[in-house]
């Protein structure tokens, strides 16, 4: 008896969430994403001149070192005629959730090192999302292979910095 009220409401639910889905070409995802990654650029310099000990100094030296490794991953994808394929455009749900990743990252300037490393891991998890949700809604081979790279890149990074939390908390209550 209340079958049709429950899927007329679920319609509805999914008619509004299609519809706050924008499309953004590929180009513009990718400057959200930059924006992120500037951040967290900026954010890791900071944390390494004041890190309390090698292995958070070494750890935000690699997200430095990463950054730059994304951006000219994006540089030689840019420059091998594929301007094209970032003119595409793509359904895309919004880069809220990036702007929140860098307003948390802000709050937590002089937190703890657990608490900095927690959301750092965050932030780069929300990227991993970005080149996910893009890699899903596209079918062009280049940006199907740009994506993906970009995936395995975000993923093997993220393993690290999940690595040096563990052993830095092993450490600390050891």
């Amino acid at each position: 008896m209340h079958e049709p009220i429950l899927q007329d409401r679920y319609k509805h639910g999914l008619i509004a969430s299609l519809l706050t889905m924008a499309y953004l070409q590929v180009k513009d995802i990718l400057l959200h994403a930059e924006k992120l990654r500037t951040f967290l650029r900026g954010f890791a310099e900071r944390h390494q001149r004041k890190a309390s000990n090698d292995l958070l100094a070494g750890l935000f030296q690699d997200v430095k070192e990463h950054e730059k490794q994304l951006e000219r991953c994006l540089d030689e994808f840019q420059s091998d005629d594929s301007s094209v394929s970032l003119e595409t455009w793509i359904q895309y749900p919004g880069d809220d959730e990036l702007e929140q990743t860098m307003t948390s990252l802000s709050a937590v300037a002089e937190q703890a090192d657990e608490e900095v490393l927690k959301q750092l891991l965050i932030a780069e998890e929300a990227l991993l999302r970005v080149y996910k949700q893009a890699q899903e809604q596209t079918s062009a081979q280049q940006l199907q292979e740009l994506f993906e790279t970009l995936i395995e890149i975000q993923d093997h990074h993220l393993r690290n910095i999940a690595n040096c939390a563990s052993e830095y908390g092993q450490m600390r209550h050891s």
